[in-house]
């Protein structure tokens, strides 16, 4: 079996988890971000599938919208004429609405749990009391050495544990076929996408806790597919996939992008209506009485526009780190905090 063909498939099957930030440096993060080759459609639909999760509002926020002139007519109707839809707008929103929400099971749960119990032992960073003996081996070879402690599992000896996650992959993956890897990667991958993720950012970043305790995406699925092995959890997406209603699909599509294109027709109404009331008169021309500097953020956007339509003041955003990007090392817990914008390169 070829081990390069693995890591190659492991590498397309990550593009769907994306990357995950510690939370002690968390600003902000995009769930779809392994989706940006795809078109929002076709995202929604893939992170449906494989995240299961619901992308689009509830046909409840639809109606809603609706009714309190969020969504234009004249938006709803042309989108829906496009799309060869010629009956009326509450017929569809009507359709929409008779869908019942129904409650997925997930079948992998003992093996989720398990994983989540196993994972946070290792990529703790410094928080645990009492640390996971063996880290600085890896994750797979830390866990392999302690697997038999754990009762779930009904391991007794270690070596009926593979000695490396390569050789574990080779031996789960030897009944399947090389065109199915991928199909099993991404979804072993999306079952846990927070962790994944984060497996995902300390790979690429290296920071000094994956260097001192390396994790590699490699590492998770030999665990993962082999615990899943001894459970006989399901390792194939083929018996969990549920079909995706296109036409309610579609329909959800279209009414998300008529509210989008009516909250832009307001924007831009109301820009226009400021444009004109905030044109310099002779009284503003020159000096400011006032200039105010924020931080860039877009909670303070509304505070700026408001303070210069009262007067004649000038305001200005900076991104407050004193022109030092540095990334700080606190000496106690070994942990790294980037202490500038996430926008500026440290």
């Amino acid at each position: 079996m070829n081990q390069q063909y693995i890591l190659e498939s492991i590498h397309e099957a990550s593009r769907v988890i994306g990357k995950t930030w510690p939370l002690y440096s968390f600003v902000t993060s995009n769930p779809l971000s392994g989706y940006e080759n795809l078109t929002f459609r076709d995202a929604a639909n893939r992170a449906k599938a494989l995240l299961n999760t619901r992308i689009f509002p509830e046909a409840s926020l639809y109606r809603q919208a609706w009714e309190q002139g969020e969504i234009e007519e004249e938006e709803i109707s042309s989108l829906l004429k496009e799309n060869g839809l010629y009956q009326s707008t509450e017929f569809y929103l009507k359709k929409l609405e008779s869908q019942k929400r129904t409650e997925g099971k997930n079948i992998n749960h003992d093996l989720d749990r398990i994983m989540a119990k196993w994972l946070p032992a290792f990529m703790d960073e410094g928080l645990a009391e009492w640390e996971m003996p063996g880290k600085n081996r890896g994750f797979y070879k830390a866990w392999r050495k302690l697997a038999v402690y754990d009762g779930e599992l009904g391991i007794t000896d270690v070596n009926q544990i593979p000695k490396t996650s390569s050789e574990a992959l080779v031996k789960v993956l030897s009944n399947y076929s090389k065109e199915e890897y991928v199909k099993i990667f991404t979804y072993h991958l999306a079952a846990l996408p927070g962790w994944t993720g984060f497996i995902n950012y300390r790979s690429e970043s290296n920071s000094l806790w994956q260097q001192k305790y390396p994790i590699c995406l490699e590492d998770y699925l030999g665990v993962r597919l082999w615990i899943a092995q001894l459970l006989k959890a399901v390792t194939t997406p083929d018996h969990v996939s549920s079909p995706i209603d296109d036409s309610i699909e579609k329909l959800q599509y279209i009414w998300l992008k008529a509210w989008e294109m009516s909250w832009q027709n307001e924007l831009v109404k109301t820009l226009k209506k400021e444009s004109k009331a905030t044109v310099p008169s002779e009284k503003t021309v020159g000096s400011p009485d006032a200039q105010f500097v924020f931080c860039i953020d877009t909670r303070s956007e509304s505070i700026r526009r408001h303070l210069e339509s009262k007067g004649n003041y000038e305001t200005f955003g900076y991104a407050g780190f004193f022109g030092i990007a540095m990334d700080y090392e606190n000496m106690d817990d070994g942990l790294t905090r980037k202490s500038c914008p996430p926008i500026v390169s440290s």
